[in-house]
């Protein structure tokens, strides 16, 4: 079974060099350049992870993906450094700083779609 991923970010090339290093590994990837884009395409979509740019996330519209898809699990990419307790804060399953490590991106992904669904959710609750 293909994953598949939500992966927002503004930067095309961001975005066109991480969803190659996913459909490289068997994943489909959806992308959206914003936050508006993002929750129209999640809504739309059954999406198994999120990846989104720090930068161009509203906290609102996080708050809207992550309360109505609480048990999919995400990650924030930023260029921004020092931001693991904002990613804490958000909810977020992971923080990865740009510039992206492939290796590090493919393990996290693995790593947070395998966690069981009711593992995240007692997390997201605590």
């Amino acid at each position: 079974m293909n994953h598949r991923v939500l992966l927002v970010d503004d930067d095309e090339s961001m975005r066109s060099s991480v969803k190659r290093v996913l459909e490289m590994a068997g994943y489909e990837v959806a992308t959206a350049v914003d936050s508006d884009d993002a929750v129209k395409r999640f809504s739309a979509a059954n999406v198994d992870l999120l990846i989104l740019d720090l930068n161009d996330l509203s906290c609102a519209a996080f708050e809207d993906l992550t309360q109505r898809w609480r048990q999919v699990p995400s990650i924030i990419m930023t260029g921004l450094p020092n931001q693991c307790r904002t990613a804490a804060n958000a909810g977020a399953g992971a923080l990865l700083e740009k510039p992206i490590d492939a290796r590090a991106l493919l393990e996290t992904a693995e790593e947070l779609i395998a966690k069981p669904e009711s593992i995240r959710l007692s997390a997201c609750a605590g």
